[in-house]
């Protein structure tokens, strides 16, 4: 109850008492409520504390809710390309999930937001993430760029499973994108390409 007022009161430093003192309280809907009320720090101060203590459910993130929402469907919903805060709420959301799902020990921040938001959010919501964070790929050559966007298509094709194509938790995929080895990564994925084609 009390780390929930500090939420909404946007109190970072109260919050991150909460959690250092009273570390159940990631069992329960404070991410989500963090998502509604919070701010992107505050939801970023609980999900770093989520994956640490390594919470079930991507650090509390698809934990669900009496309405059957987790805190990832709230960012997604109240996702708001015009609003920052809103914007950086989800983009935190999506860093951690993507972590989460290709296994990575620890948070990549400079993990590609448009690469970490393919299959986690909806396409309109990709779209316009892909335009606010053009600047990631601005310097990438056409091959780069096809790269991209054929790892978005493929998302797409293999998101009707509710899974991330095998090619996203590879270490060489996440090495080549990590150190902007563009073309490793066009080729990784056109690799990937042929030998879906085959089965």
């Amino acid at each position: 109850h009390y780390a929930s007022i500090a939420v909404e009161q946007k109190n970072v430093c109260t919050v991150q008492l909460f959690i250092e003192r009273f570390p159940s309280i990631l069992n329960s809907n404070i991410l989500a409520f963090a998502c509604t009320h919070g701010t992107a720090e505050i939801v970023e101060k609980i999900l770093s504390a989520g994956f640490r203590r390594n919470i079930g459910k991507a650090a509390g993130l698809f934990l669900k809710m009496n309405n059957k929402e987790d805190a990832l469907d709230i960012a997604i919903r109240q996702y708001d390309e015009s609003d920052d805060e809103r914007r950086h709420t989800l983009v935190t959301c999506v860093q951690y999930a993507n972590a989460v799902k290709m296994g990575m020990p620890a948070l990549d921040p400079g993990y590609p937001v448009t690469i970490a938001a393919i299959g986690l959010v909806p396409r309109r919501i990709l779209g316009s993430l892909l335009k606010l964070y053009a600047h990631e790929v601005e310097n990438t050559n056409q091959s780069g760029k096809h790269a991209i966007v054929k790892a978005i298509q493929m998302s797409m094709k293999e998101n009707q499973y509710h899974t991330l194509p095998s090619i996203f938790k590879s270490e060489n995929f996440i090495n080549a994108c990590g150190s902007g080895k563009i073309e490793l990564v066009h080729q990784l994925l056109k690799k990937r390409v042929q030998h879906s084609s085959e089965e």
